[in-house]
């Protein structure tokens, strides 16, 4: 992995927009690789090997079930 970012992640059927102190982008689903769960993080691995977070408990119980609702619909789990 070469990076890690820490983000805000708003979420939409077409993908998901990452902004940080430092940087915005708005990726498609087709931009990642995996997804999985570390600890108290969500983690999206990006095709070019970078690792976005997410607290858990930065999301709401609603936020939080529609981003795993997607994430299987269009991004495989690691395991």
């Amino acid at each position: 992995v070469t990076g890690v970012q820490t983000c805000a992640l708003p979420i939409c059927q077409d993908g998901v927009i990452v902004w940080t102190d430092f940087s915005y982008s708005e990726l498609q689903w087709e931009a990642f690789k995996n997804w999985g769960i570390f600890k108290d993080y969500i983690y999206l691995t990006t095709i070019a090997e970078q690792r976005i977070l997410v607290r858990k408990d930065e999301l709401s119980e609603e936020d939080r079930e529609e981003l795993f609702d997607l994430l299987n619909a269009n991004v495989k789990r690691e395991e």
